[in-house]
């Protein structure tokens, strides 16, 4: 017991929550009765109020219930009105303390239910006067700390109190032990600080002495500890937000508190553990990523054998012989038996090697121990199995974390703090990440200004941070998906944008954006919310730099720049409400429900200026498409219209060539559609063969009715048709994403069908071979050859009347293509037709000296 309160009733009081009939019995020597002073200062659990509060919703009155919920939480206490502070002289307050009022207020705003006791006091025995009230406050038992559940006055929603000697303070992480801890103490013989717990616990993974901030989540781990039943736990957070630190601080602060621990079944705390499965580690001093030193196991099976050995169960010299049953008594011993808390960090470098991270073993175990057992995990992402159970790490808080945080790394790397601009600039680059503004300011002591090492961490310095912290996390997004190539185009569009407009930009689904979402937030993205409600993306600040550093490696990456570079074009110049009108048109187009496109758009007024964008009128057009040939007319009005203000929007051209080519009467149509596309010049190069190979189509089903009666006209719409397929073909050689196959087949199907066509007359293939010499490019190997191999072929049952001919068609073509200014070793298509065209002369030579040595005998 402390000695200041050994002769007097004040313990006693609190702890049996009963005040005693008299000050002399209250206050022992403490009291004088001659002058009627209280010989006693302000403590941790006596307060003294000269009035009595005429209300407890605001300023006085608000600030004893302040007191009282102090008090609760801490070790009870006494208030004591009608008595100056300092002097301890009565102040003879005349008004009546109302305590059921103050209770009933107590419970209201706390949800705590809270019964405190009153009693008045004379200051010498007989006296009629009772001028000395005392409000008894008694202890928190074994409830949750009390706090706000709503305002009070000043003190907003969640404040949460602790009596500190002869104040009040907001709780702060030191005061988390006493908050949660066995308070009881307090009045015993024992000394505060007895306590023994077995921990093994390393040096702290931090690079910062000070450990800052985080109190709201230190707050959620001791009540997790002390009164949830769910036996484990997990923060899950980007790499570099502090979970480690906040896991080992926690650790420490549970193995060292001085006052006992209680776990939810009421088995006291025996011991504290902290294994780590950490791969590598970010020195923020010298940028640099390095193997971790502290690494405990690296398997499910060391994991295990390191909690035996840390919990004091066998010798490191035992470890290598355990067998596996061995193993599992030893665990079982350790459950059944002692009451402890395990902290493993980095949980999921295990889970990135595909490796049993021993979780179900341990979960098992701790399951079935009457709740011996706490699991607290750190990972950096959120274990889908264990949502209830899982806390996130976040940045640091600008107003309440972020400067303490800033302020006391400057003083450990003996750096000025950046002042003004400089500080919010340093938040926003580092977007609050801990080790990101370690990194920083660790740059300052190398650089003249703040200016200067933000700077260098833009640019190289900052590599090996943000390899830290996205690198393993981009490694593991499953290359099948577009996540990777989400981010890509999330890093060069710079704006938040809604999942739709990021799939309209891509082309991909919003099945496959949604699927990218999800892998990739929390780590990758922020998100927010416009004034429509809907959810807008972007990337975090920190992972600008590392995306935009491995993109150019992906895949079709040059095809997304072009495709985002044109739609920052067409933002620029669309104001706010078309583009609301666009997006929610295109989702219409997406889930095709045209018939909406058609009623919402025709709803709007003509006067509005979406009218006159080409976006709105190609949707427009597309929606009228997908009625029918009813509306084929309003349909082609509006595509017109669209690509006279120049829209080139695929899917609008697609609708429109569709509907088209699908009547033979604007059958021309379709072909000069594909002619007006092809010469617009705007297309990519995969919609460019694309629409090539529409006009082979049309060309090629023109020429279909004059094979019977004007063979002349179709062999020469089918070459026209064979060189559309021809360029086509040419340009998909360097789109990956454009599967050629269906080209070839074009060629093969059409190719087969002219060789019918002209049966021994070869000349017209020959002109057309002739002619590929005039382009300005080479002709694709697969095509050429589609068309040269049965010419090759041919060529052995000429007819003897038709090889001179032949071959002079052949020397003649070969004799164009020996003019050609690039070298045909620049050329395979072109190299492949000359080596043909001399097989072909050589062949028919022969044959001719064959033919004529059979005619001579």
């Amino acid at each position: 017991m402390n000695l200041l309160y050994q002769n007097t009733g004040i313990a006693a009081a609190i702890q049996q929550n009963h005040l005693p009939a008299t000050l002399a019995e209250l206050f022992g020597d403490l009291f004088d009765e001659d002058t009627g002073r209280i010989l006693l200062q302000e403590t941790t659990i006596i307060d003294f109020k000269e009035t009595i509060p005429e209300s407890f919703s605001e300023g006085y009155g608000a600030g004893i219930i302040r007191l009282a919920l102090s008090f609760h939480n801490t070790f009870g206490g006494l208030i004591v009105f009608g008595v100056v502070d300092r002097t301890g002289v009565p102040s003879l307050a005349k008004e009546i303390f109302n305590i059921e009022a103050f209770n009933r207020v107590l419970s209201d705003f706390s949800g705590n239910q809270i019964e405190c006791s009153l009693r008045r006091y004379a200051l010498k025995e007989g006296a009629d006067t009772l001028p000395i009230q005392v409000v008894l406050v008694p202890a928190r038992r074994a409830q949750r700390p009390a706090r706000l559940t709503r305002s009070l006055s000043k003190y907003g929603q969640g404040a949460l109190w602790v009596r500190d000697r002869h104040e009040v303070l907001i709780a702060e992480p030191r005061h988390l032990p006493l908050l949660y801890g066995n308070r009881s103490s307090f009045f015993s013989r024992n000394e505060v600080g007895s306590v023994s717990v077995h921990r093994s616990l390393p040096p702290s993974p931090s690079t910062m002495d000070e450990f800052v901030g985080r109190f709201g989540l230190l707050h959620d781990l001791w009540d997790w500890l002390v009164f949830s039943n769910h036996v484990r736990m997990y923060l899950h957070g980007p790499g570099g937000s502090g979970k480690s630190t906040l896991a080992y601080e926690f650790a420490t602060a549970v193995a060292h508190s001085p006052y006992r621990i209680t776990l939810p079944k009421g088995n006291t705390l025996d011991y504290v553990l902290f294994l780590s499965a950490k791969e590598t580690a970010l020195d923020p001093f010298q940028q640099k990523e390095s193997n971790f030193t502290q690494r405990d196991f690296a398997t499910a099976e060391e994991q295990v054998k390191q909690i035996l050995y840390h919990a004091g169960l066998v010798a490191s010299t035992e470890l290598e012989g355990l067998s596996e049953e061995s193993v599992e008594e030893h665990l079982d011993e350790l459950v059944d038996n002692f009451s402890g808390l395990i902290v493993i960090d980095d949980i999921d470098a295990l889970t990135r090697r595909n490796r049993d991270t021993g979780e179900e073993l341990l979960f098992q175990k701790a399951a079935q121990c009457s709740g011996r057992l706490k699991i607290l995990y750190t990972s950096r992402y959120a274990p889908p199995y264990a949502l209830k159970t899982a806390k996130e790490v976040p940045s640091l808080d600008f107003e309440h974390e972020f400067f303490r945080f800033m302020e006391s790394c400057c003083r450990q790397f003996e750096v000025a703090p950046p002042a003004g601009n400089n500080a919010l600039r340093l938040f926003e680059i580092s977007a609050g990440l801990p080790i990101l503004i370690e990194t920083i300011i660790g740059l300052r002591r190398n650089c003249s200004s703040y200016e200067e090492a933000f700077k260098a961490y833009e640019s190289r310095e900052g590599d090996a941070a943000r390899r830290y912290l996205y690198q393993r996390e981009y490694d593991r997004l499953e290359a099948a998906t577009k996540a990777r190539h989400m981010l890509a185009a999330l890093s060069l569009i710079e704006t938040p944008v809604s999942i739709t407009a990021i799939g309209h930009i891509t082309s991909y689904s919003e099945e496959q954006i949604r699927d990218a979402v999800t892998q990739t937030k929390g780590i990758f993205l922020k998100s927010t919310e416009n004034e429509n409600g809907d959810t807008l993306y972007e990337l975090a600040t920190p992972a600008i730099g590392f995306v935009r550093q491995v993109s150019p490696d992906l895949p079709y990456y040059p095809a997304l720049q072009k495709a985002i570079s044109h739609f920052k074009q067409e933002s620029g110049r669309t104001p706010a409400h078309e583009a609301a009108i666009l997006v929610r048109m295109q989702k219409l187009a997406r889930t095709s429900d045209f018939d909406r496109i058609v009623e919402e758009g025709t709803a709007i007024p003509t006067s509005d200026s979406i009218w006159g964008n080409p976006q709105f009128l190609g949707l427009l057009g597309q929606g009228y498409a997908a009625r029918g040939a009813a509306n084929a007319e309003d349909a082609r009005g509006y595509f017109a219209r669209a690509f006279a203000l120049h829209s080139r929007d695929i899917f609008m051209l697609r609708t429109w060539y569709k509907l088209e080519f699908s009547a033979p009467h604007t059958i021309k149509s379709a072909e000069d559609l594909c002619r007006k596309v092809l010469q617009s010049g705007s297309l990519s190069q995969r919609h460019r063969s694309e629409f090539y190979s529409k006009l082979g189509q049309v060309l090629e089903t023109q020429a279909r009715p004059f094979i019977h009666t004007d063979k002349t006209r179709a062999i020469s719409m089918m070459k026209a048709s064979l060189e559309a397929y021809f360029e086509g073909k040419w340009l998909a050689r360097d789109v990956e994403q454009l599967d050629s196959t269906l080209q070839d087949d074009w060629i093969s199907s059409l190719a087969g069908k002219l060789f019918r066509l002209l049966q021994d007359d070869l000349e017209p293939l020959f002109d057309f071979i002739e002619k590929l010499s005039d382009k300005n490019h080479d002709v694709d190997l697969e095509a050429i050859r589609i068309l040269i191999d049965p010419m090759k072929t041919m060529v052995h049952s000429a007819k003897p009347s038709a090889c001179s001919k032949v071959a002079a068609l052949a020397r003649r073509t070969a004799a164009r293509y020996a003019r050609l200014k690039k070298p045909l070793s620049e050329q395979p298509g072109f190299s492949y037709v000359t080596e043909a065209l001399r097989d072909i002369i050589q062949t028919l030579h022969s044959k001719m000296k064959t033919d004529q040595g059979e005619h001579t005998r």
